[in-house]
């Protein structure tokens, strides 16, 4: 009997979490190493438990869990430092073998993850299975992995929901903040009266894309507030701005689990923008549901020194409302935007 020496179950699980902790521990709650039924519950949920999973249900733990001030869980982490492995959507992928694992217990483990998985699936909730490339920074001199990216994205995106909740702006405070002129007012509403009487505002086809660009505002807005990657980029853009000449160009490449090429030089921005709104949407002839790894490389001109490049790359994390493309084209351009400051800053 006695006091453990430490409550984590490795180094690096001590050395992600205090990185967790710097970088959202001011907003969010972060436990550690909860029990899974402190997080999750089998209510509900589409697959019948056999005895033996719900015993291992009972037993397990996850390793950090992010909740809001109320105490409600909002995303959770497993990382996998033995077998440094990941998650696409439901499944679970090893990238290495372990001495200390046989290959039962290797099954076992992968069986354990991917149960995990699949009740967070089927309670719309975040869980991701993630190694420690994923908490790897970006480069020097950002302190930014592509777990914050993946928790960044998820955050923003619950809380553009919440705003939505939120009632309606007025249509003219919309047509304000989206660059268009209050004279216009009148073309984006359709007046009528219904069956009772009462006077109904409602918006015609027109109206309806002036709605879908307070929306886009609204998550661009919530993005800045709530992701330090969009944070980042967008102060890193306002201090470059002189120097860049050409926007940004982005393409996304796809590769399968041996390695292979899907599919290359897909558009990133028109990917991310069309998973804004549609996390089911699947470019043409792209091959995307079946993707291991996604490998974003942008582009920006500048007119001092010529065209920087840089790639970014990840597993094909799916979860509720997330899909890893939505953040990748962000981190490329991060790292790149990150290069050319490094530059100036030589000059």
């Amino acid at each position: 009997m006695g006091i453990q020496k430490t409550v984590f179950g490795s180094v690096a699980e001590k050395k992600n979490y205090d990185k967790l902790s710097r970088q959202w521990g001011d907003k969010y709650y972060i436990y550690h190493n909860l029990p899974f039924l402190q997080v999750l519950n089998t209510e509900g949920i589409s697959l019948e438990l056999t005895y033996r999973q719900l015993e291992y249900i009972k037993k397990t733990s996850i390793d950090y869990i992010f909740c809001d001030n109320e105490g409600k869980p909002l995303i959770a982490l497993d990382f996998d430092g033995m077998l440094q492995g990941f998650n696409v959507g439901l499944d679970y992928h090893k990238s290495q073998s372990h001495p200390s694992l046989d290959k039962e217990k290797e099954k076992n483990r992968e069986n354990g993850f991917k149960l995990k998985l699949r009740i967070a699936h089927d309670s719309s909730f975040p869980l991701f299975i993630v190694g420690s490339k994923e908490f790897k920074d970006f480069s020097t001199g950002i302190s930014l992995t592509i777990v914050d990216a993946i928790i960044g994205e998820i955050l923003a995106s619950k809380a553009f929901n919440n705003n939505l909740l939120e009632p309606i702006p007025d249509f003219k405070d919309i047509l304000e903040k989206t660059g268009l002129s209050e004279t216009l007012y009148d073309e984006f509403i359709d007046i009528y009266e219904d069956e009772t009487g009462e006077i109904i505002l409602d918006y015609n086809e027109v109206g309806k894309w002036v709605w879908r660009d307070w929306k886009c505002y609204l998550r661009r807005k919530t993005n800045l507030e709530t992701n330090p990657i969009d944070a980042k980029i967008k102060e890193l853009r306002d201090c470059l701005a002189e120097y860049i000449v050409k926007d940004k160009s982005a393409n996304t490449i796809i590769i399968d689990r041996q390695g292979e090429l899907i599919n290359n030089n897909i558009e990133a921005e028109y990917l991310r923008n069309h998973l804004m709104f549609d996390h089911s949407f699947n470019p043409p002839n792209s091959n995307l549901d079946f993707a291991i790894y996604l490998e974003v490389k942008c582009s920006i001109n500048t007119e001092k020194f010529g065209l920087i490049e840089s790639t970014a790359s990840c597993p094909n994390f799916k979860s509720i409302e997330f899909r890893a493309l939505s953040l990748l084209e962000k981190v490329a351009e991060l790292v790149v935007l990150t290069k050319i400051s490094k530059k100036v800053d030589k000059t």
